[in-house]
């Protein structure tokens, strides 16, 4: 397929449900937070490279604030589209594509959501 993940440029485009999982992990970061206390230094360094973002505190705060941050940032996308959920969000145009309505991609929306 020309338009997907390894497409053309092989850069590909973000998926819905995999956009709501990783809220999901972030949520249940914080949970871990609540139960396990602080991250160590390269706990809190390994997260930090994962997100791109020197800042990140590791605080359940924080993990709830990213988690909030990536399904307010898919509800922007979707939302146009009247909450329907693709596969794909085209990552030039924002828009969805590909299969509308995808069930996994409502699973993941509404784990990250419990």
């Amino acid at each position: 397929w020309s338009t997907d993940a390894y497409g053309q440029d092989g850069k590909g485009n973000p998926w819905v449900l995999t956009t709501a999982a990783l809220a999901s992990l972030l949520y249940q970061a914080a949970t871990a937070r609540v139960w396990q206390g602080p991250l160590s230094a390269p706990q809190l360094a390994a997260w930090r490279a994962a997100l791109g973002n020197e800042a990140f505190e590791g605080s359940v705060s924080s993990f709830i604030a990213a988690g909030d941050a990536v399904m307010i940032r898919l509800r922007d996308h979707v939302q146009i589209d009247g909450l329907h959920l693709y596969e794909q969000i085209d990552r030039t145009t924002g828009l969805q594509y590909n299969a509308k309505d995808l069930s996994w991609s409502y699973t993941e929306v509404l784990l990250a959501m419990r």
